[in-house]
């Protein structure tokens, strides 16, 4: 009984071990096409950064809202965590399976909003990104996240799409 007890932990590890490694993609892959793109958007300019190392991939969502305004328009609200892996950033197709994450290094926190347009993120109004090491968020920080997606919400007017419908009709 001793050594069962002494293996349990041992086996609790191993487990856990080869199930985190999908755990990330899993949620990923859960993720709806129009909050998949700015996730991968976030991951491409974090990792692009010249001071890490290690590359960082998607871990989980902690909020997310879709607001839809027809004609193909939505605006996206994600705010969700990445997670340092075994891999560096030079890695060619990256994934949890292939690189395990690392629970040593902090997660990096993210918030983006956009609008989207058949699937890909609109220019105007300007999309937003901000993502910082966990630890680091401040409430000033967080407030500041909240403006700036209230903002890129408050400048799409969904009558402008059908003002320009109407206007090409009348224009013969």
């Amino acid at each position: 009984e001793r050594k069962m007890n002494q293996l349990l932990p041992v086996l609790l590890l191993t487990a856990g071990a080869l199930l985190a490694p999908t755990e990330g993609q899993e949620e990923y892959d859960k993720l709806p096409d129009d909050f998949k793109i700015g996730v991968d958007w976030a991951l491409e300019t974090f990792n692009s950064q010249m001071n890490n190392k290690l590359l960082y991939l998607f871990f989980k969502s902690q909020t997310r809202s879709e607001k839809e305004f027809g004609f193909s328009v939505s605006h996206i609200h994600h705010h969700f965590l990445l997670k340092a892996t075994r891999c560096p950033t030079t890695t060619a197709d990256p994934s949890p399976k292939k690189c395990a994450f690392r629970n040593d290094r902090p997660q990096v926190d993210c918030m983006v909003c956009y609008q989207t347009y058949s699937g890909a993120i609109e220019d105007h109004p300007k999309p937003y990104m901000h993502c910082v090491r966990r630890q680091a968020l401040t409430q000033e920080m967080k407030d500041s996240r909240h403006q700036h997606c209230e903002e890129t919400k408050k400048d799409y007017s969904p009558g402008q799409l059908v003002s320009l419908a109407s206007t090409g009709l009348h224009s013969s």
